[in-house]
Protein backbone atom coordinates (compact mmCIF):
# COMPACT_ATOMS: atom_id res chain seq x y z
CA UNK A 1 0.00 0.00 0.00
CA UNK A 2 3.11 2.37 0.78
CA UNK A 3 4.16 1.77 -3.15
CA UNK A 4 1.09 2.25 -4.24
CA UNK A 5 0.41 5.58 -1.94
CA UNK A 6 3.98 6.67 -3.60
CA UNK A 7 3.10 6.09 -6.84
CA UNK A 8 -0.16 7.59 -7.10
CA UNK A 9 1.00 10.56 -4.98
CA UNK A 10 -1.55 10.15 -2.02
CA UNK A 11 -1.41 9.08 1.47
CA UNK A 12 -1.34 5.73 2.15
CA UNK A 13 -4.65 6.94 4.38
CA UNK A 14 -6.66 8.18 0.68
CA UNK A 15 -5.91 4.48 -0.99
CA UNK A 16 -7.09 2.91 1.99
CA UNK A 17 -10.47 5.27 2.32
CA UNK A 18 -10.79 4.76 -1.76
CA UNK A 19 -10.44 1.04 -1.84
CA UNK A 20 -10.50 -0.43 1.75
CA UNK A 21 -8.18 -2.77 2.10
CA UNK A 22 -5.37 -4.59 0.03
CA UNK A 23 -7.72 -7.63 -1.04
CA UNK A 24 -10.22 -4.43 -2.97
CA UNK A 25 -7.57 -3.18 -4.31
CA UNK A 26 -5.83 -6.45 -5.51
CA UNK A 27 -9.57 -6.83 -7.36
CA UNK A 28 -9.38 -3.75 -8.47
CA UNK A 29 -6.24 -4.19 -10.34
CA UNK A 30 -7.37 -7.38 -11.79
CA UNK A 31 -10.81 -5.59 -12.84
CA UNK A 32 -8.62 -3.12 -14.47
CA UNK A 33 -6.34 -4.80 -16.31
CA UNK A 34 -8.85 -7.24 -17.69
CA UNK A 35 -11.33 -4.00 -18.67
CA UNK A 36 -8.01 -2.45 -20.09
CA UNK A 37 -7.66 -5.26 -22.46
CA UNK A 38 -11.13 -6.87 -23.11
CA UNK A 39 -13.34 -4.49 -23.38
CA UNK A 40 -11.54 -1.78 -26.29
CA UNK A 41 -14.98 -0.68 -28.42
CA UNK A 42 -16.79 -3.08 -29.36
CA UNK A 43 -14.44 -6.01 -29.05
CA UNK A 44 -17.58 -8.64 -28.38
CA UNK A 45 -20.78 -7.10 -30.11
CA UNK A 46 -20.61 -7.84 -34.04
CA UNK A 47 -22.95 -10.87 -34.30
CA UNK A 48 -22.41 -10.29 -37.96
CA UNK A 49 -19.30 -11.19 -38.55
CA UNK A 50 -18.57 -14.18 -35.50
CA UNK A 51 -15.33 -15.25 -37.15
CA UNK A 52 -13.72 -11.82 -37.32
CA UNK A 53 -14.86 -10.34 -33.98
CA UNK A 54 -13.59 -13.80 -32.26
CA UNK A 55 -10.05 -13.23 -34.09
CA UNK A 56 -9.90 -10.19 -32.53
CA UNK A 57 -10.97 -11.27 -29.56
CA UNK A 58 -8.33 -13.81 -29.27
CA UNK A 59 -5.69 -11.78 -29.99
CA UNK A 60 -6.43 -9.29 -27.19
CA UNK A 61 -6.91 -12.50 -25.06
CA UNK A 62 -3.72 -13.91 -25.82
CA UNK A 63 -2.47 -10.32 -25.53
CA UNK A 64 -3.63 -10.52 -21.84
CA UNK A 65 -2.23 -13.59 -20.73
CA UNK A 66 0.98 -12.98 -22.40
CA UNK A 67 1.97 -10.26 -20.56
CA UNK A 68 4.09 -9.70 -17.79
CA UNK A 69 1.97 -8.51 -15.32
CA UNK A 70 -0.53 -11.03 -15.85
CA UNK A 71 1.98 -14.04 -15.70
CA UNK A 72 3.03 -12.94 -12.60
CA UNK A 73 -0.22 -12.26 -10.63
CA UNK A 74 -1.04 -15.98 -12.27
CA UNK A 75 1.77 -17.30 -10.83
CA UNK A 76 1.96 -15.63 -7.17
CA UNK A 77 -1.78 -16.70 -7.17
CA UNK A 78 -0.99 -20.35 -8.05
CA UNK A 79 1.91 -20.17 -5.86
CA UNK A 80 -0.12 -19.03 -2.85
CA UNK A 81 -3.37 -20.87 -3.69
CA UNK A 82 -2.53 -23.73 -0.73
CA UNK A 83 -2.03 -20.78 2.16
CA UNK A 84 -4.00 -18.08 1.00
CA UNK A 85 -6.55 -19.44 -1.15
CA UNK A 86 -9.29 -16.55 -0.73
CA UNK A 87 -6.20 -14.83 -3.03
CA UNK A 88 -6.83 -17.39 -5.69
CA UNK A 89 -10.42 -16.82 -5.72
CA UNK A 90 -10.28 -13.26 -5.51
CA UNK A 91 -8.54 -13.25 -8.78
CA UNK A 92 -10.68 -16.27 -10.36
CA UNK A 93 -13.19 -13.68 -9.84
CA UNK A 94 -12.27 -11.14 -10.94
CA UNK A 95 -10.44 -12.22 -13.63
CA UNK A 96 -11.47 -16.01 -15.47
CA UNK A 97 -14.88 -15.22 -14.58
CA UNK A 98 -15.43 -12.21 -16.16
CA UNK A 99 -13.77 -13.39 -19.31
CA UNK A 100 -15.87 -16.35 -19.51
CA UNK A 101 -19.35 -14.08 -18.88
CA UNK A 102 -18.26 -12.10 -21.21
CA UNK A 103 -17.67 -14.83 -24.03
CA UNK A 104 -20.88 -16.40 -22.74
CA UNK A 105 -22.98 -12.99 -23.21
CA UNK A 106 -21.72 -12.88 -26.68
CA UNK A 107 -22.61 -16.51 -27.77
CA UNK A 108 -25.90 -15.93 -26.66
CA UNK A 109 -26.11 -13.61 -29.07
CA UNK A 110 -25.17 -15.93 -31.52
CA UNK A 111 -27.30 -18.27 -30.11
CA UNK A 112 -30.08 -15.58 -31.02
CA UNK A 113 -29.27 -15.48 -34.74
CA UNK A 114 -29.87 -18.88 -35.63
CA UNK A 115 -26.56 -19.83 -37.57
CA UNK A 116 -25.43 -21.49 -34.49
CA UNK A 117 -26.24 -23.18 -31.53
CA UNK A 118 -24.07 -23.06 -28.30
CA UNK A 119 -25.06 -24.81 -25.42
CA UNK A 120 -24.62 -25.01 -22.87
CA UNK A 121 -22.95 -21.21 -23.43
CA UNK A 122 -20.69 -21.23 -20.90
CA UNK A 123 -18.97 -24.75 -21.43
CA UNK A 124 -18.71 -23.54 -24.63
CA UNK A 125 -17.37 -20.31 -23.66
CA UNK A 126 -14.81 -22.25 -21.83
CA UNK A 127 -13.61 -24.49 -24.67
CA UNK A 128 -12.88 -21.63 -26.83
CA UNK A 129 -11.02 -20.15 -24.37
CA UNK A 130 -9.17 -23.19 -23.56
CA UNK A 131 -8.43 -24.01 -27.15
CA UNK A 132 -7.16 -20.38 -27.83
CA UNK A 133 -4.59 -20.60 -25.18
CA UNK A 134 -2.89 -23.72 -26.25
CA UNK A 135 0.53 -24.26 -26.12
CA UNK A 136 1.23 -20.31 -25.51
CA UNK A 137 -0.07 -20.32 -22.31
CA UNK A 138 1.59 -23.57 -21.24
CA UNK A 139 5.00 -22.04 -22.22
CA UNK A 140 4.56 -18.90 -20.63
CA UNK A 141 3.51 -20.65 -17.15
CA UNK A 142 6.98 -22.75 -17.76
CA UNK A 143 8.66 -19.53 -18.17
CA UNK A 144 9.95 -21.27 -21.71
CA UNK A 145 10.40 -19.50 -25.17
CA UNK A 146 6.79 -18.24 -26.78
CA UNK A 147 8.10 -16.85 -29.94
CA UNK A 148 7.88 -19.73 -31.98
CA UNK A 149 4.15 -20.16 -30.94
CA UNK A 150 3.49 -15.95 -31.31
CA UNK A 151 4.84 -16.25 -35.17
CA UNK A 152 2.03 -17.91 -35.91
CA UNK A 153 -0.83 -16.71 -33.49
CA UNK A 154 -2.70 -15.15 -35.91
CA UNK A 155 -3.62 -18.12 -37.91
CA UNK A 156 -3.57 -20.45 -35.29
CA UNK A 157 -6.70 -17.93 -33.81
CA UNK A 158 -8.43 -17.94 -37.30
CA UNK A 159 -8.12 -21.80 -37.39
CA UNK A 160 -9.28 -22.39 -33.67
CA UNK A 161 -12.21 -20.01 -34.09
CA UNK A 162 -13.18 -21.39 -37.09
CA UNK A 163 -13.26 -24.74 -36.24
CA UNK A 164 -14.93 -23.30 -32.83
CA UNK A 165 -17.63 -22.22 -35.28
CA UNK A 166 -17.95 -24.85 -37.41
CA UNK A 167 -18.26 -27.23 -34.15
CA UNK A 168 -21.35 -25.43 -33.75
CA UNK A 169 -22.99 -24.57 -36.67
CA UNK A 170 -27.06 -25.20 -36.19
CA UNK A 171 -28.53 -27.94 -37.93
CA UNK A 172 -30.90 -25.83 -39.96
CA UNK A 173 -28.62 -23.42 -41.66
Amino acid sequence: MDEIARLAEVSKQTVYAHFGNKNQLFVAAIEARVADTMYQGDLLTDAQAPQQTLEHFGQQFLSLLGSKEAIAVHRTCVAQAETHPELAQMFYQAGPVRIVESVSEYLQGLNQHGEYCFSPVRDAAIRLLTALKGEVQMRLELNLDVSECTKSQPEYIAATVKAFLLGHKSPSS
